[in-house]
């Protein structure tokens, strides 16, 4: 028996590197985006599957006293379903969002991408740096709170706190034209490798400043509410900086 527990414990990590190495095929260009992000949540029942039977089976372990293998197959089910969170909070979130990927506070006439638009390309970026129009409507009514904000604080100040902001954010700055009034920076997921472009339009000539901001996905149809959400937190950031 305790040779079953083991085996199924070794079946279960098996299956971690399996969806590891999904992931890591994708980052290192070995597979495109559409296989790859598909065969992780084609994984998802089965690993749920090798998880309650080596989790069983580690119980069963422990049961007849065979303490190693039953801890051996617990954690690994553990490890195998914590993997499944990553998909699983991804299909959560999808649904309770538009299938959208390019919000901004501006739906007129939304701040345009500059210096990032030639590393989009770069990066086979399949979404155009172009705003979506057809996305505005989705937006209005998702996140109808989204708005130009106003800031009663001296520009240089503002954009010196902005640029701290977003790097506290975990942001890579790509341009900060201070004359121009405009910074541009690039957000990448930490486990799939998403980037995420951000740019950041201060219009200098309203008193009080006005800031716009948009956020926009390289690649995907959804962006399960990230540029909302990261819209968001910029601001509140930066106002709680300002006070």
């Amino acid at each position: 028996m305790g040779l079953i527990i083991r085996l199924s414990a070794f079946v279960a990590l098996a299956t971690v590197l399996v969806y590891v190495g999904n992931t890591l095929s994708y980052r290192m260009d070995m597979r495109d985006f559409g296989a790859a992000f598909g065969f992780s949540f084609q994984m998802v029942l089965p690993m749920l599957i090798i998880a309650g039977v080596a989790g069983v089976l580690g119980l069963i372990g422990l049961f007849i006293k065979r303490a190693g293998s039953g801890l051996f197959a617990i954690l690994s089910a553990l490890v195998l379903l914590a993997c499944t969170a990553g998909p699983l909070g991804i299909r959560h979130n999808a649904s309770q969002v538009p299938p959208i990927h390019d919000i901004t506070t501006d739906t007129e006439t939304p701040p345009a991408f500059v210096a990032v638009v030639p590393l989009r390309a770069e990066t086979g970026a399949t979404n155009p740096p172009e705003y979506d129009r057809e996305q505005t409507a989705q937006q209005l009514e998702a996140y109808p709170e989204l708005d130009t904000v106003t800031v009663d604080a001296d520009y240089g100040t503002v954009f010196d706190v902005s640029l701290d902001v977003l790097q506290e954010m975990g942001l890579v700055i790509v341009e900060a034209d201070e004359a121009g009034g405009r910074i541009e920076a690039t957000h990448t997921s930490r486990w799939w490798g998403f980037k995420d472009d951000v740019v950041i339009r201060f219009n200098r000539e309203d008193t009080p400043l006005s800031i716009d901001m948009r956020s926009k996905s390289r690649i995907g149809g959804s962006d399960v509410g990230a540029n909302a959400k990261r819209i968001e937190t910029f601001f509140s950031k930066l106002e709680e900086k300002l006070q």
